[in-house]
Order: C-alpha cells, then sequence, then structure tokens
C-alpha cells in the first residue's frame, strides 16, 4: 500500500497517478461515498478498504440516521468490520491522517488494479535453529526480488487530507 518506490515496491498511496478525494482530518459519511463513488463500478463490487487505524477509529464513530456507519459480519468466527458491505482491512504501515497530505485510506480491488513481478525466483529454504526445535515448529523463509505497480487506476481510489 505505501511502497515507496526506493527501498521498497512501488505502493499505491504514494502513487501520483492513483485518482485521490479530498478528505478532512475529521471523516464524514460524504466524504467516504465519494471515494466509494470514485471507483468504477465495474471494480466495485471486488473492491475493500484499506485504513490507518487512527483513521479507522474516527470513520468507526460515524453515525447516520441513528446508526454506526460501520458495521460488521462474522467469518469463520473473525469479526470482519465493513463499510456499506466491503470489508475493511487495517495497515500499520499507512499514515494515521491526522496531518495534511496524510493518505490513511484507500478503496481498491487489489488484484485488478495492482501488478506484482516476481523478478528472481524465489528461493526457499528451510529454518533449522535453537527456537524452532525448543519450540518443535518447522519454519521456512523465502527471498524473491520482486517489484511491483498499480496498472488499473480505475480500479483504486485513495483519500488524502487536506
Amino acid at each position: 500500500m505505501t511502497g515507496d518506490n526506493i527501498k521498497g515496491l512501488k505502493g499505491i498511496a504514494f502513487d501520483s497517478l492513483v485518482p485521490s478525494v479530498t478528505l478532512n482530518i475529521s471523516p464524514t459519511e460524504a466524504m467516504l461515498r465519494n471515494i466509494y463513488l470514485s471507483v468504477n463500478a465495474e471494480y466495485r463490487p471486488y473492491c475493500k478498504w484499506y485504513m490507518s487505524e487512527p483513521y479507522f477509529e474516527k470513520v468507526a464513530k460515524i453515525i447516520v440516521n441513528g446508526e454506526y456507519l460501520v458495521k460488521s459480519k462474522t467469518v469463520g468466527g473473525k469479526v470482519i468490520p465493513t463499510l456499506w458491505e466491503h470489508e475493511i482491512e487495517f495497515s500499520s504501515t499507512m499514515q494515521s491522517g491526522d496531518e495534511i497530505a496524510h493518505t490513511p485510506i484507500i478503496f481498491a480491488s487489489i488484484s485488478d488494479c495492482y501488478t506484482l513481478a516476481i523478478a528472481k525466483d524465489i528461493e526457499v529454504s528451510r529454518v533449522v535453529g535453537t527456537a524452532e526445535a525448543l519450540k518443535g515448529s518447522v519454519s521456512f523463509k523465502a527471498e524473491a526480488l520482486l517489484d511491483g505497480c498499480c496498472h488499473n487506476y480505475q480500479a483504486v481510489v485513495k483519500g488524502v487530507v487536506a
């Protein structure tokens, strides 16, 4: 989500070609609706919300017609927050949204908008060590040379605090 294209993958949050919607530090239902409607209708059913935890806390407090805007559903015993029936996922790398120019929220169909390229074969090896032996577990590590970028700007939009 937030790759810098210097030490990591090219992220969505800092990609200047990704469409953006202006947000306030305190979000409103109308701002979130603008983000939602900015994604092409063809891709909207497959989208998820990606938010920083601090911004989610603000969104979760929005009340419309006496009800909270954020709902939840239970899948396999796990409670998942939703906004207009789209899942909300949290990213600890996303900006909080407490300052101008922060990008605390992205609404996207990642599989339709982002391409991940493997530039070198993935090497998988077993980790053998004391910690694994004591836990009775088996660990693996993988090394790969990756690159990625947004390729379909109709399937993604970001909210930028202004």
